[in-house]
């Protein structure tokens, strides 16, 4: 189990190991698409900064007794026409992108030194204390929960446009492979009902790895340590891969075509599993 100090940690090194890579890019690539749905890189850094500024806010207000709900950046009602929470976002994340111009680095680089300070400075009473946030309000910790994922998929976002086998660090994986069970409804496709639930075991190797059952009811799916009984498999992958299938970010059929994911059934099942997950990328 990763506790919060190690999470704190974990936020602040994945926060350098992408300043350190968005420092080396050159200027052309921030206008790339990168793996993040319609976004360009800028706007994935564009959203990273809008996260990290809204969240410090946020928490400091709240630890200090101000629990009241206020938007950051841009995100107010009329700012843009939008058909969902998710679209609204991804449009200030361009907005925001826009409005820096070439400061988009440097606020990033200022942004995530803020958050990580405002979570460094954080006592033991602090972590559950109700902080407003957009129209609701969350913890201190549930904002360190989502950091980390946030930091590490966008950073593969960016990454895997100009690396073809990037991966998740391994540091974040243990953490990461906790978080799982929260991200495996992302990319599911439901359908009808099965009278019998399919089980999907995927034996995984590197950091953080236990074996898994993806478990598909039709309606709905869900994550269990793998068990007995009747399995479809076994899948074989590394953790990174692995978070990358659930969260939706890598299609079966690529991970397979590309040789991260094996199945001894070969293609077909790929297929299969591919059609409840993400569908199946080439």
């Amino acid at each position: 189990m990763v506790t919060l100090q190690e999470r704190v940690k974990l936020v602040r090194s994945e926060s350098e190991r992408l300043k350190e890579y968005l420092t080396g890019l050159p200027s052309d690539a921030w206008s790339q698409a990168s793996a993040c749905d319609a976004w360009q890189v800028g706007d994935v850094v564009g959203h990273l900064t809008w996260a990290a500024e809204g969240f410090a806010d946020s928490i400091s207000r709240g630890v200090g007794g101000d629990a009241s709900a206020r938007a950051p950046f841009d995100f107010s009602p009329g700012t843009a026409k939008a058909s969902s929470l998710a679209e609204h976002i991804a449009l200030c994340a361009i907005a925001h992108r826009e409005a820096l111009g070439d400061r988009l680095l440097a606020a990033f680089i200022t942004s995530s030194d803020r958050l990580n300070q405002v979570f460094d400075e954080l006592g033991p009473q602090d972590w559950d204390k109700q902080c407003g946030f957009l129209s609701g309000s969350r913890t201190p910790e549930t904002f360190l929960l989502g950091r980390l994922p946030e930091l590490a998929i966008h950073d593969w976002d960016i990454r895997s446009r100009f690396e073809p086998l990037a991966a998740l660090s391994n540091d974040s994986l243990p953490a990461l492979m906790e978080r799982v069970p929260n991200f495996v409804g992302w990319s599911f496709h439901p359908g009808p009902s099965l009278s019998e639930p399919l089980r999907y075991r995927f034996e995984l190797t590197g950091p953080g790895s236990t074996g898994k059952d993806v478990v598909v009811q039709g309606d709905a799916c869900r994550l269990e340590p793998a068990g007995d009984g009747p399995i479809i498999g076994p899948f074989r992958c590394d953790t990174s891969t692995f978070v990358l299938l659930m969260c939706g970010r890598l299609a079966a059929g690529a991970a397979f075509s590309e040789g991260r994911l094996a199945v001894e059934a070969g293609r077909g099942l790929v297929d299969e599993f591919a059609g409840w997950f993400g569908g199946n990328q080439n």
